[in-house]
């Protein structure tokens, strides 16, 4: 014998269970309950615009309700929406950073003065924007830290590529040269100064390297 049973238990599930006292909502018992009568006003000859689109469980009278608004993230999930990465560094390892300071004697290149207890860093001759990497022979070290806020900041004044006595001591590379083939002028604190080339393995060549085998 058939039976309507179920047939009418989708159908009380599928409709509210009244007004709840504490929301003034229309309540359902459950979230099964909620997402049927969800389905029913979906159907397409039913639907409008403003309908409700999903169920949430209220927190005040435990029960479900229907709404038209979109979910708002919780706390944590605003937190990590709406915070920015932090960018990519594409510099130098701190290896590599203590390796060109030790080459380089602790000393900014450009003027032979220590570095120790002033601002300085290490900066790429030719730029990494014009295909410059973070190899030996590309980096040196400069007083300042490349922005402008410092006094002597070395770094800041080569960086800017404006003083064409720069790259004529090997400070800048142009986008098509090899860094490992153009000299450098290391300057002692004196004012003395001797012309070299830096090797990949993180020294000095009074040589010149042939082209291809830097």
């Amino acid at each position: 014998m058939k039976t309507t049973r179920p047939l009418r238990r989708k159908k009380e599930m599928g409709r509210g269970t009244g007004l709840s006292p504490g929301c003034g909502k229309t309540r359902y018992t459950d979230e099964l309950a909620a997402k049927l009568a969800l389905a029913d006003i979906a159907r397409p000859d039913r639907a409008r615009e403003g309908d409700e689109k999903r169920a949430y469980k209220c927190p005040f009278c435990q029960g479900w309700h229907l709404t038209s608004q979109p979910r708002r993230p919780v706390p944590h999930e605003r937190k990590t929406a709406g915070a920015r990465k932090a960018p990519k560094n594409t510099g130098p390892s701190g290896r590599v950073r203590a390796l060109v300071l030790q080459r380089d004697s602790y000393s900014c290149v450009c003027c032979g003065q220590s570095i120790t207890g002033r601002p300085h860093s290490v900066g790429h001759r030719k730029r990494r924007s014009q295909g410059g990497t973070n190899e030996m022979t590309n980096l040196l070290t400069f007083l300042g830290l490349g922005s402008g806020m410092f006094p002597d900041d070395h770094h800041f004044r080569i960086d800017s590529r404006k003083n064409p006595h720069d790259e004529a001591q090997g400070y800048t590379v142009r986008s098509h040269e090899d860094p490992a083939l153009v000299p450098v002028m290391l300057h002692s604190e004196h004012g003395s100064g001797g012309l070299v080339w830096l090797t990949e393995s993180g020294g000095y060549s009074t040589e010149a390297p042939e082209a291809g085998a830097a």
